[in-house]
């Protein structure tokens, strides 16, 4: 174990994060390199040669942050691991060496873990099987683990907390979802927040509301009109319930900065992009267990740039037909689609800014 090896882990960790019991946060360390690298790349190879890591360093202190505004038991609270900056460097080592032996040891059907898979795909997989068993007329007495308890109908039940339908999806699925952007707004709206700290909770909180349903559903407009209702009340509604002057379309707002905008996330525009990814990943003939099934089973012999939106589709397998559909007339043909994606490729990775910007309404630049 060298330095650079040591240095390299210290500084993957957030220099943002909260300070550690010892009060102490990885912005010092960074900071003062020069300074403790001796004792530090001295500590680190010593875990390594004994085994056993010191009292004060393997040290967490848990912080529970509430899930919801009422609380009434230990599950509406989320537990929050404070670890010492020294326990987490020796801990990125660590899984930076397991790192290339883990594809040999998780399986593929294991969404996770491994570098290359996502646990969406397990969503997308479940989806198709869920659409082929409606059509053959298979129901379930005992849905598989993870579906809300009770619900017997495919119309109602979820997986990883994204629903599963047979059918056309419509506001009632959403209606989780819808609720609790809903009660987030509800919460903060009765705070005096300044509009910056507005347009903060939109592109963070809420938006981590949306990306995990956008990732395997291309979300229906009338959902979108609903959220961003909801996101337009609370930016230009005061404290008080009353209505303040609408300064900016949400269009304009949905502008990156040089362009005059506050940089929120146009909702529809970015579900597209996310579902692109899986496109790109058809496209690049990946070998996740999701691609390898679908391969088979959805696109066959018609290849996937040509096939045609069937009865037996899923409704992510709609989505990201549709959105292949988009893509294609925007560039005007196949190859040039490809050429879309692939120009939103860096270091062997689908950057979904970059595809966001593809897609995106263009404002005037501000100078």
């Amino acid at each position: 174990m060298d330095e650079k090896e040591i240095r390299k882990s210290l500084f993957s960790v957030d220099s943002n994060k909260s300070p550690r019991q010892d009060g102490f946060f990885s912005q010092f360390f960074k900071k003062y390199w020069t300074t403790i690298k001796g004792d530090l790349c001295a500590a680190v190879p010593a875990f390594f040669k004994i085994g056993v890591l010191f009292k004060q360093a393997n040290t967490t202190m848990l912080a529970l942050i509430p899930k919801k505004q009422v609380v009434q038991s230990i599950m509406d609270y989320r537990p929050i691991a404070y670890c010492t900056v020294f326990y987490k460097t020796v801990s990125k080592i660590l899984c930076g060496r397991l790192k290339p032996l883990l594809p040999s040891i998780v399986g593929k059907e294991q969404g996770a873990f491994v570098e290359g898979r996502c646990i969406f795909e397990n969503i997308m997989l479940t989806q198709s099987l869920i659409k082929g068993y409606g059509q053959q007329g298979i129901e379930f007495s005992n849905p598989v683990s993870n579906i809300d308890n009770g619900m017997h109908n495919f119309n109602l039940v979820r997986y990883l907390g994204v629903p599963l339908n047979e059918g056309k999806l419509n506001n009632p699925i959403f209606a989780d979802l819808l609720n609790k952007i809903q009660n987030a707004l509800n919460h903060w709206a009765t705070h005096r927040l300044s509009y910056a700290g507005k347009i903060s909770l939109i592109n963070t909180v809420i938006f981590r509301f949306e990306q995990y349903w956008c990732a395997t559903l291309l979300i229906p407009k009338g959902v979108i009109k609903l959220i961003t209702k909801f996101c337009i009340n609370f930016l230009w509604n005061s404290g008080e319930g009353t209505r303040k002057l609408i300064m900016k379309s949400w269009a304009s707002c949905c502008f990156p900065y040089k362009e005059g905008g506050f940089n929120i996330k146009e909702i529809l525009t970015w579900n597209k992009s996310i579902l692109c990814k899986w496109i790109w990943a058809i496209d690049n003939k990946s070998e996740s267990t999701w691609s390898q099934c679908d391969l088979i089973y959805n696109i066959k012999a018609t290849g996937f740039w040509t096939m045609q939106i069937k009865p037996h589709h899923s409704e992510s397998w709609r989505g990201i037909l549709y959105v292949r559909n988009e893509l294609i007339t925007r560039a005007r043909d196949i190859e040039n689609a490809r050429t879309i994606l692939n120009s939103c490729v860096k270091a062997r990775k689908l950057k979904l800014h970059l595809l966001y910007d593809q897609f995106r309404e263009k404002g005037n630049r501000v100078t």
